[in-house]
């Protein structure tokens, strides 16, 4: 027997249908926060057709797990701040993004990392924090990927790096 058309199918549809966005939304949020196209986990192949200009890094930094910052996009703004991103590869498939920026003067440094900071809460929640006499420090996690900020140091720079989770059963502690 077919049931007829009602306002409760019909407030369960719209129901099942803003569950199925709100699922899908922080993934699209996540893609949206780097630079248009990019995304953790594509190629170096789809990088370089997805950003313009792309400079292939002449020495590039090498960190622990075999991660390579192999391409790098100069004369970024992020929220005021300018400075350049690093795009880092592990067996090509990119796993962080690193955008490292100075202002002319530490005050300056400071208010960009407040603005960052206030960016982050507004996208992911409150951040873990952590600050001392050298640095300031917020992170985050969303899904598969860490966010985190990272102001002061011995370079007197800010930093806004995206990477991937590194997932690890008992066996790998």
């Amino acid at each position: 027997m077919q049931r007829p058309f009602s306002v409760i199918t019909a407030s369960c549809s719209v129901w099942a249908l803003a569950l199925s966005i709100a699922a899908v939304a922080p993934s699209a949020l996540h893609a949206q926060e780097m630079p248009a196209g990019v995304v953790l986990g594509m190629s170096a192949e789809e990088l370089r057709h997805a950003i313009s200009p792309l400079e292939k890094v002449r020495r590039p930094q090498r960190m622990a797990g075999g991660l390579v910052g192999a391409w790098r996009a100069p004369d970024v703004q992020v929220l005021g701040l300018s400075g350049e991103q690093t795009f880092f590869f592990v067996h090509d498939r990119l796993d962080r993004v690193e955008f490292v920026g100075s202002a002319s003067d530490e005050p300056g440094n400071l208010q960009a990392f407040d603005r960052i900071v206030a960016w982050g809460r507004s996208l992911y929640g409150q951040e873990i924090a952590a600050d001392d006499a050298g640095a300031r420090y917020a992170a985050w996690s969303a899904g598969d990927t860490e966010v985190y900020a990272q102001c002061g140091g011995a370079h007197a720079s800010v930093r806004l790096v995206y990477r991937l989770r590194a997932e690890r059963d008992a066996s790998q502690l």
